[in-house]
C-alpha cells in the first residue's frame, strides 16, 4: 500500500499501535517504509496476513486511510520477495538502530527524515532515502532468546522498533557518495542521541542491516562481546576470517571498553 506524505501521522499513530499490541505473539506483521525519491516523499505499508485472512484486524486502519495504491494480494512470500528486489547496479549505505515504540519517537525521526531530504535537494545531491520500521516485539524473543549471544534479555527492555535506514545513489552518481554518507551518518546519529536520552532506549544493532562501522558484537552487551572475542581467539587464532576474509562484521573491530 501507498500513501501520501500527508498522511504520515495517521499512519505513523497506527504503526505504533499495532507494534505496541503484538503480546505473545501474532499471525499478521507490518512495517512501514518512508520514501524519498527524485525530490517527493511518499510512505509505503506492507501489511500482512500470514494466514491468508482477507478481514484482518491489520488491514483494518487501512480502510480510513486514502491509498494511492492498494496492491493486496495473496501470493506466496518467494512472489512477494521478488516483486520488491531490485536489478542491482546501484551503491547503497545503510544503518541500523532500535528505538522506542512512542509516538514521539515517530516525530523525531519525520523531523530528521525531512531536514535530510531537503539538505540534499538544496545541495543537488541525488540519494534516494528510505527509512523503514519494523516491529520488535520483547516478550516472544525473550521467551525464545533468554541468555542468547544478541542480549536481548537484557538490552531489548520493552517492545521496540527495528529501525533501518538506507541511501542509494545510481553507478553514474557514484561521485556523491561521501557527501551522501557523511550527511546520512549524521542525521542517524541524530536519531540515536535522542532515542539514547529517553528511557528505554536499546543499544541492540541488528546484523543485517548494520553499518559497516557501527559496533554489531558491543551491542550484545560487553559480556557477550568478550564471549565472541575470546571465541574467535580460540577457533581461528591466526585471524585468518578476521583479516583475509573480506565483507561481513568482523569481531576483530569490537570495542570492549
Amino acid at each position: 500500500m501507498i500513501a501520501a506524505w500527508s498522511h504520515l501521522d495517521r499512519i505513523s499513530n497506527q504503526f505504533i499501535s499495532y507494534a505496541n499490541s503484538l503480546g505473545s505473539g501474532s499471525p499478521d506483521h507490518e512495517f512501514v517504509v518512508w520514501t524519498y525519491r527524485n525530490e517527493s516523499r511518499a510512505i509505503m505499508v506492507m501489511a500482512v496476513s500470514t494466514d491468508g485472512n482477507l478481514n484482518s484486524s491489520n488491514f483494518a486502519a487501512f480502510s480510513k486511510i486514502p491509498l494511492d495504491y492498494d496492491l493486496r494480494a495473496t501470493q506466496s512470500l518467494s512472489s512477494l520477495a521478488e516483486g520488491i528486489s531490485d536489478d542491482g547496479g546501484s551503491y547503497d549505505m545503510s544503518f541500523a538502530l532500535t528505538l522506542q515504540a512512542t509516538t514521539e519517537t515517530m516525530r523525531m525521526c519525520s523531523d530528521v527524515f525531512r531536514a535530510l531530504s531537503q539538505e540534499l535537494r538544496k545541495a543537488g545531491i541525488p540519494l534516494s532515502l528510505t527509512f523503514v520500521f519494523q516491529p520488535l516485539p520483547r516478550q516472544p524473543l525473550h521467551a525464545a532468546l533468554s541468555e542468547n549471544i544478541l542480549g536481548l534479555e537484557e538490552n531489548l527492555p520493552v517492545d521496540s522498533i527495528l529501525f533501518d535506514a538506507g541511501g542509494t545513489l545510481e553507478a553514474s552518481d557514484v561521485e556523491y557518495r561521501g557527501v551522501a554518507y557523511r550527511k546520512l551518518a549524521h542525521a542517524i546519529e541524530e536519531i540515536r542521541a535522542f532515542s539514547a536520552s529517553r528511557n528505554n532506549h536499546s543499544p541492540y544493532v541488528y546484523m543485517n542491516y548494520a553499518n559497516p562501522h557501527q559496533d554489531v558484537f558491543r551491542s550484545y552487551g560487553a559480556r557477550n562481546a568478550e564471549f565472541l572475542k575470546k571465541t574467535a581467539a580460540r577457533y581461528d587464532p591466526s585471524g585468518f576470517f578476521q583479516y583475509r576474509v573480506s565483507g561481513g562484521v568482523k569481531v576483530s573491530q569490537t570495542r570492549l571498553a
